[in-house]
C-alpha cells in the first residue's frame, strides 16, 4: 500500500518499494523451497532475453538510469514468478498475477498509459495478494 501511495508521488520510490516487496517475496519463496539450477537458468536467461525490448524501447523509457533501473526491476519481478513455480499453484499464480500488475504500471507509465490501467493493476495486484493470503490460509488451516 506504500508503494501505491508513493508511485502517485515519485515513480522511481514507489517502484523501489514494490521491488523491495518482490525481494521480500523471494526470501519468502527462497526459504521454503531452494531453487532448482533449471530455475536459475530460467531466470537468468529471461532476464538476459530483456535486455532486447529494454534496447529498442531507450527512447519512450528516457535515460539510461531508467534502463538500468527497468532491468533490475523485471529481473526481480521475473525471479519472484520463476522462485515461487515449485510452490502450491496458488502461491505462483498470486507471483504471477502480480508481475502482471506491475508489468500494467510499467506499461502505463512509460508509454502514457490511462486512468484505467492503472485501476486495472491495481485490483489485479490486490487480487494477486488476496490469493496469496487464501494460499496461506489453506496452508496453515487445513483440517
Amino acid at each position: 500500500m506504500i508503494a501505491d501511495v508513493l508511485i502517485n508521488i515519485s515513480f522511481a520510490a514507489g517502484g523501489i518499494i514494490f521491488l523491495l516487496g518482490h525481494l521480500l517475496y523471494d526470501a519468502a519463496f527462497l526459504s521454503e523451497s531452494k531453487p532448482s539450477a533449471r530455475q536459475v537458468i530460467l531466470w537468468l536467461g529471461l532476464s538476459t532475453l530483456m535486455l532486447l525490448p529494454v534496447y529498442l524501447l531507450r527512447d519512450a523509457i528516457g535515460s539510461m538510469i531508467n534502463s538500468i533501473g527497468l532491468l533490475l526491476y523485471v529481473s526481480i519481478l521475473i525471479s519472484t514468478v520463476v522462485f515461487s513455480w515449485s510452490l502450491e499453484k496458488q502461491v505462483f499464480m498470486a507471483a504471477l498475477i502480480f508481475a502482471f500488475s506491475d508489468c500494467f504500471l510499467l506499461i502505463n507509465n512509460f508509454f502514457h498509459g490511462t486512468v484505467l490501467m492503472r485501476i486495472l493493476a491495481l485490483l489485479i495486484y490486490y487480487g494477486s495478494l488476496l490469493l496469496y493470503g487464501a494460499a496461506l490460509w489453506q496452508r496453515n488451516y487445513r483440517a
